[in-house]
């Protein structure tokens, strides 16, 4: 009997060593055109009916290098959008939904992936790409000698194994990878000594050990190999990248190694990213390095929805000047008051208000109730939503749907839903330097702007604050700091921010982001003081609701509950919710609850 991993081994060989086979050039179907020329276009798959890859053409006729661009857990229809900047600067771009599309999204994180399972260890997803080369062999306008490849997250897994075990030919002629790395050979020393089993930078390190190729497969690399991750990755740790160069460094083979200071896995496909990464590519494929970088951002959803050819063009900005030097961390879409990115997920509409605070545009999207056209006489309550660190607006969307699905069960009370635009790592709190004032923005721009723009019932207790993660922390910020505004917080596994925290990423955040490591400052905007210091205002019309996983990291259940505790001796109305066996997820956290949102039936139970 051969081991899953003897296996996995005969498998990858067997992909290794097969050769593209000749095809005829396929007839390729036109989705849209990007003003500036770039060309969206489908490629068939006749033998696999029902699947998408998407190829981005930059104008002309080439030949043009390619890039193969593999995902994360979206899908590729998606993600060739995050990869237009390739287009934008001569590649041809193609994407295709791998195996790990069919997960769904909130699961992705969670799962516990069983060896030979996760997205570097595929064998069919490593079938997939050889295919897609395939397809580029068979193009007119491609450089066939000059194929690279790049995939964020799962799909930067799966990009180390292919090049580890899928790449005997050379037909992949450099690599880039972002937010993705191997399982440590010794992580001994990345344990817990406080608990046993766990690992101290990320309780579900271990899962990185089955979505990747296994060390010993690095030996098989012989393209060079860039990375690029954020130093406070709480998905796949640094430690995991760390593992990948430190192996590729002993073995003497070329690889890069770039670390964003202040980036989480989601930040590290910034512009200045992809410069980064295209820029490898040129000097590693034989191409001219000083070319200007060119920027990219698309302003519809066209592209991540096509499925049928025909669709109108999208929105596009293609600015012809070269790129300028950007932070480590520029969040792009997650940096912006207006987020760039008009992608509104389903049921959501994504707007605009003018914040006079910051003499600008300020973005956010919204959920109109069900009835909200027919029922034109009808206010309603308003909840706003506060995203995560490393998140952006459009990460509420769960919250979303699962919200809608329980009014449509009769589980909760219709209500407007507000998603709000954190502006990159700003724990949703004013900026000590004074460049990010996103507190004040929310409480005297947006606030108003929703009762003034939209039917809402007007008052405080008929407006609801609920935050995860860093958006958690916010909530509790807000609620504490300007208790007449909203009658509920609801905190979901809060960022517990605070000085010597004695978790390196957390001290991290505290040091670099909005409260610059200044203790006095932190002090008059740390809520845990703020509900002391306001306790009598809170008391008279804020309850507040706290809820963590049971496999969160320790400290953060010690927070959450210190916090709750806190709350009660002050006689604040509160409860905290523990939820069994669920990590850092507000996903899951919604889902094992079950009806989270009956909460809200009594809380907006007065009439308008």
């Amino acid at each position: 009997m051969k081991s899953v991993r003897q296996k996995i081994f005969t498998g990858w060989l067997a992909i290794a060593i097969s050769a593209c086979a000749a095809a005829a050039e396929p007839k390729l179907e036109p989705v849209e055109t990007l003003p500036g020329g770039i060309e969206i276009l489908s490629v068939p798959d006749l033998a696999h009916p029902g699947f998408e890859r998407l190829l981005a053409k930059p104008p002309g006729k080439g030949p043009f290098p390619a890039v193969i661009c593999n995902h994360g857990g979206r899908t590729g229809a998606a993600f060739i959008r995050d990869c237009l900047a390739f287009p934008a600067n001569g590649f041809v771009a193609i994407a295709c939904d791998l195996r790990h599309k069919e997960i769904p999204q909130q699961d992705f994180r969670d799962l516990k992936w069983e060896e030979g399972m996760g997205p570097g260890t595929s064998t069919e997803d490593i079938r997939r790409n050889r295919d897609e080369i395939a397809v580029l062999r068979s193009l007119s306008f491609v450089d066939h000698g000059k194929i690279a490849m790049y995939g964020h997250s799962g799909g930067g897994h799966l990009t180390i194994g292919f090049v580890a075990l899928g790449n005997a030919d050379r037909a992949v002629g450099v690599a880039a990878i972002t937010s993705a790395g191997i399982y440590p050979k010794d992580p001994e020393h990345l344990r817990d000594p406080r608990q046993p089993g766990k690992f101290r930078v990320f309780p579900q390190l271990g899962h990185v050990k089955a979505m990747s190729p296994p060390i010993e497969a690095i030996r098989n690399i012989t393209v060079p190999l860039l990375s690029i991750h954020g130093r406070l990755d709480h998905i796949c740790p640094e430690e995991s990248a760390d593992a990948l160069h430190e192996e590729m460094d002993r073995l003497g083979q070329e690889n890069t190694l770039v670390v964003r200071e202040q980036a989480d896995h989601n930040d590290t496909k910034t512009p200045a990213d992809f410069e980064v990464v295209i820029q490898y590519f040129r000097k590693h494929l034989g191409l001219p390095d000083k070319v200007p970088f060119r920027n990219v951002a698309v302003k519809s959803d066209a592209t991540a929805n096509a499925k049928r050819p025909g669709r109108k063009a999208a929105a596009a900005e293609l600015p012809g000047a070269p790129a300028k030097e950007v932070p480590a961390r520029r969040n792009d879409d997650r940096g912006a008051w207006v987020d760039p990115d008009r992608t509104a997920p389903e049921s959501t509409l994504y707007r605009t208000c003018y914040s006079r605070t910051i003499r600008s545009d300020y973005s956010y999207l919204i959920a109109l109730p069900p009835d909200y056209e027919s029922a034109k006489d009808k206010r309603y309550p308003v909840i706003y939503w506060l995203h995560g660190g490393g998140g952006n607006q459009r990460t509420g969307a769960y919250f979303v749907k699962s919200y809608q699905d329980a009014v449509t069960a009769g589980n909760a009370p219709k209500a407007l839903l507000v998603l709000v635009n954190g502006v990159g790592g700003s724990l949703f709190c004013d900026a000590k330097d004074g460049t990010k004032p996103v507190a004040t923005v929310i409480i005297n721009d947006l606030v108003p702007h929703i009762d003034a723009t939209y039917r809402t019932m007007a008052r405080r207790e008929m407006r609801a604050i609920e935050g995860f993660s860093m958006g958690g922390f916010g909530a509790l910020h807000l609620a504490t700091k300007f208790p007449e505004v909203f009658g509920s917080m609801t905190a979901l596994a809060h960022a517990p921010i605070r000085p010597n925290s004695g978790w390196p990423k957390v001290d991290l955040v505290y040091k670099s982001g909005p409260m610059q490591g200044d203790d006095a400052y932190f002090n008059r905007n740390d809520p845990f003081q703020l509900v002391e210091q306001n306790a009598a205002r809170i008391r008279a019309g804020v309850k507040m609701r706290f809820i963590v996983g049971t496999s969160d990291n320790p400290n953060t259940q010690a927070r959450t509950k210190e916090f709750y505790d806190k709350t009660r001796r002050l006689g604040i109305v509160s409860s905290l919710i523990t939820v069994p066996d669920v990590a850092h997820s507000y996903m899951r956290l919604y889902d094992q609850i079950g009806n989270s949102f009956e909460y809200y039936t009594a809380l907006f139970a007065a009439k308008p």
